[in-house]
């Protein structure tokens, strides 16, 4: 009996880690869809963008209640090329039940560039 228990226990703390370890990714077609996370899950929005140009995604509108917004990186498609087109990752957490209508932007450098490219949807974490 006592055995049971304790397997018991031992699977749903795996069962918890499991879920808190999960990463969702998703791209461009997820545009105006809704994505389902769980709280702990990562959220990676994967979208096209080009660094050496100096346009950039930023996050315009979240809410921090139930998703948090944090890293967010670039990658190359072509090593060692100036100027090649990359993807740049955004990461998000859930880290409450709720709603949250993400948006982001792809803007020039600066501070009041308007956007050239919009990503937006609703994220649901249970």
């Amino acid at each position: 009996m006592r055995r049971a228990a304790l397997a018991v226990t031992v699977v749903l703390a795996f069962a918890g880690t499991a879920a808190a370890g999960m990463i969702v990714t998703v791209g461009p077609s997820a545009n105006g869809k809704i994505v389902h996370l769980r709280v702990g899950e990562t959220l990676a929005v994967a979208l096209p963008g080009n660094a050496g140009t100096g346009y950039h995604w930023v996050v315009s509108a979240s809410n921090a209640n139930v998703l948090e917004a944090g890293a967010i990186i670039y990658a190359s498609s072509k090593k060692n090329v100036p100027g090649a087109p990359g993807t740049y990752t955004l990461r998000f957490r859930g880290v409450a039940v709720g709603k949250a209508a993400l948006k982001l932007s792809y803007v020039p450098p600066g501070r009041n560039g308007k956007a050239v490219k919009t990503f937006a949807c609703t994220v649901l974490v249970a």
